[in-house]
């Protein structure tokens, strides 16, 4: 993406969101949440849950959902954190139709621009969560987890950047967790115009595949300890 012009401060915290989710984040983010359900496994705490007779699908979704909204609220609250900082400090809170930013050759409201970011940022934040939940099920050793985890991406990361790896680039999910900043820089490498669309729906598939394995595994897994 590059900015046509940037004055105020939504423009500048547009520019901020867009471009948050990097590497660094990503690892952050698997740490976070590749602890969070294996040290019940690790710790054995897991075995709790049919003492007091909790639905076995529940307690994957539990630890789905509150990692997720909680992370997620976090995020938007900095967001929204940084777009106040900016507009006290300047005095120029914006617009939201201008100034535009510049994706794939159109011209386009950062506000919509915004509202992509968001929706990359949902999804990463879901396929990172039912990534570690399945190796979670898996391993149940929370630096197994979170070393795996971060192999993939930090692995990812060095390889395609590659000219040999990128036109293998657009059939790996791990391209699209970089949300808006990466799909469009690298759009002649992926799926041209539709590289949002089908990112998006890449990362969907695959977080709903993950959460339906650790599901069918958790509970194979309770059966076989009672």
């Amino acid at each position: 993406m590059t900015a046509v012009t940037v004055e105020g401060a939504f423009e500048k915290m547009s520019l901020t969101f867009v471009s948050f989710t990097s590497v660094v984040t990503l690892s952050l983010l698997v740490i976070l949440f590749g602890d969070f359900f294996a040290q019940k496994f690790e710790t054995e705490k897991i075995r709790y849950y049919r003492l007091i007779r909790q639905a076995k699908s529940r307690t994957p979704l539990n630890h789905l959902l509150i990692p997720f909204l909680i992370s997620l609220s976090f995020l938007l609250l900095t967001i929204i954190a940084n777009y106040l900082v900016l507009g006290i400090t300047s005095g120029n809170w914006g617009s939201l139709i201008y100034p535009y930013g510049q994706l794939s050759q159109v011209v386009t409201p950062y506000w919509q621009v915004d509202l992509w970011a968001l929706g990359f940022l949902v999804l990463t934040l879901l396929f990172i969560i039912t990534l570690s939940q399945l190796l979670a099920v898996i391993f149940k050793k929370t630096l197994v987890v979170v070393g795996i985890e971060l192999l993939l991406i930090v692995g990812y990361d060095f390889l395609h950047q590659k000219d040999l790896f990128k036109p293998f680039i657009k059939f790996l999910p791990f391209e699209y967790l970089f949300g808006v900043s990466v799909v469009f820089p690298d759009e002649k490498y992926l799926f041209g115009t539709n590289s949002m669309l089908i990112g998006a729906g890449y990362l969907l598939i695959c977080s709903l595949i993950f959460y339906l394995l650790t599901n069918l595994l958790y509970q194979k897994w309770l059966y076989r300890t009672k």
